[in-house]
């Protein structure tokens, strides 16, 4: 009885910390690593302030590769019924950021993006979308190393964006292409535990 108490208070803690392991931040308790628990930037003169929502390590072979965050305009308080179809479908902000915990070179992070897409999408809608899928892919030319930044930020209805370590890499502008990149990570085929993504509440 002792243990199962320890281990509710641990996942309690655990739990936690996600939300206010410290002031203004957030943490991934699989790889330690923490994030602004809000994020602002511009687009075309308007200021946008969005909410972290949660946390989630995207693994490869028992790998972990990177530590991902997402950010809502209004957070979670915003999604109604469906919350995954809610944040391909809402009209509000939204950016994912990503911290690498492990190195990858360009072309292993291009490869990986193709094969997320070749999972996630149906044969069709990946034909619709195929150049816009190279130019994203093209945006990752670099490699990552331990510590950098990849921020993705959707400005609905169709402006993507790519930041890599403050640097803007690119950016397209296709609604349906918007919808198809959030869905590796919020679609039924996400490569991380999506439910993750969402577990705090602001």
């Amino acid at each position: 009885m002792k243990i199962s108490l320890f281990k509710n208070l641990a996942l309690l803690g655990s739990l936690f910390c996600m939300s206010l392991c410290a002031e203004g931040e957030i943490r991934d308790p699989s790889t330690g690593v923490t994030f602004p628990a809000t994020v602002n930037f511009q687009h075309e003169g308007k200021d946008y302030i969005l909410k972290a929502t949660g946390a989630a390590t995207r693994k490869k072979f028992f790998v972990k590769v990177y530590s991902v965050a997402n950010y809502l305009q209004d957070g979670v308080e915003s999604l109604k019924g469906d919350k995954f179809q809610d944040i391909l479908q809402s009209n509000k902000a939204k950016q994912l950021t990503l911290k690498w915990v492990h190195e990858a070179s360009a072309e292993k992070i291009q490869d990986g993006y193709r094969e997320s897409f070749n999972n996630t999408l149906a044969d069709a809608q990946k034909g619709q979308l195929q150049n816009d899928i190279n130019t994203f892919v093209s945006f990752f030319n670099t490699e990552a190393k331990k510590g950098d930044e990849h921020i993705l930020r959707w400005v609905p209805p169709a402006y993507v964006e790519v930041v890599i370590n403050g640097n803007k890499a690119g950016s397209i502008n296709n609604p349906e292409f918007a919808k198809a990149l959030w869905s590796l990570w919020f679609g039924p085929k996400s490569v991380v535990d999506r439910e993750k993504l969402l577990t705090i509440t602001n």
